[in-house]
């Protein structure tokens, strides 16, 4: 049977659930950690950089290629609530799909509120 499921749309109450900044212990060093990673990865994988998509100075993509042809692509779009974080901190996740055989693209974008949630959609 289903239940009704009330939505809580309080903006500060949104804003703590989404916050991993305060819900996840130590997440600075989690970040530490991914850029690390992600740097080792930029040197040692096959990869283009900076690929523009558009005209913004945020509208730029990396491509993490696998050994082959005709792979399947891969698009991660890294988190942080729209606001903060970047592509170059998510290298990282390339390996394992690359390891696979898929090409793994890594997009950036412009993020709030220099952009409105509809524009960054």
């Amino acid at each position: 049977m289903a239940q009704n499921i009330k939505f809580n749309a309080d903006p500060a109450y949104l804003d703590q659930q989404y916050n991993n900044r305060l819900r996840v212990p130590h997440f600075m060093t989690h970040v530490h950690q991914w850029q690390a990673d992600s740097a080792q990865v930029r040197q040692s994988a096959p990869c283009h950089l900076d690929i523009a998509y558009g005209n913004a100075p945020s509208e730029k993509l990396d491509i993490f290629h696998p050994q082959g042809k005709n792979a399947p692509v891969v698009v991660f779009i890294h988190g942080g609530y729209w606001r903060s974080l970047d592509k170059a901190d998510h290298s990282f996740v390339a390996p394992a799909f690359t390891g696979e055989g898929a090409c793994v693209v890594v997009p950036n974008y412009a993020l709030c509120p220099s952009v409105t949630m509809e524009q960054l959609v």
